[in-house]
């Protein structure tokens, strides 16, 4: 038997990093997934991320379902390392049934010379408060670092937040509403 060489298809190239689910804690309410995300150049794990699915109720303009992330952890920074994690995180929310939303805590507390916020901020996240969105984006202009002095922990959400324009009339009822 003859192998004809043209018709053998190119083997396809391994990914630099592959993701997977390394357990689910079932005694934890609701339940966390925790992925690991290792280098297939080297063999060492190069991050972690807890998740779990969670209903969301503090924004005005979404309520359902949301992936919440817990801990974020890239052993490297500027390696792609997160940006992978927040790409999985929003196809993960997708096909858990959360419409790709997302919601963390962006704290300055792990790495305090480079709060969080600035990274999550170019993948798309948002805060509740424009005010805070701005300063961010300030730090992003300016291509600069904040650090814990310059950013308290913050709730971030993905899609970006958009507040919803109520009419006058829904406003006043709500202010006059009694529970």
């Amino acid at each position: 038997m003859k192998l004809n060489l043209l018709n053998i298809q190119p083997i396809k190239k391994i990914p630099d990093r592959l993701i997977y689910l390394n357990s689910v804690h079932k005694t934890i309410r609701p339940e966390q997934l925790h992925y690991i995300i290792f280098s297939t150049k080297t063999g060492k794990q190069d991050g972690e991320m807890l998740c779990h699915k969670t209903k969301m109720n503090l924004r005005d303009d979404y309520s359902g379902s949301s992936l919440a992330i817990d801990f974020l952890m890239a052993n490297k920074r500027k390696q792609g390392v997160g940006t992978a994690f927040i790409n999985f995180a929003k196809n993960l929310s997708r096909q858990m049934g959360c419409n790709g939303h997302i919601v963390l805590k962006a704290d300055p507390f792990f790495t305090p010379n480079s709060a969080p916020h600035v990274f999550y901020r170019k993948c798309g996240f948002s805060t509740l408060d424009k005010k805070q969105d701005k300063k961010i984006d300030n730090y992003i202009k300016k291509h600069k670092d904040a650090n814990w002095k310059d950013m308290l922990p913050t709730l971030m959400f993905y899609p970006e937040y958009h507040e919803k324009k109520q009419s006058f009339i829904k406003t006043l009822f709500k202010f006059f509403r009694v529970n």
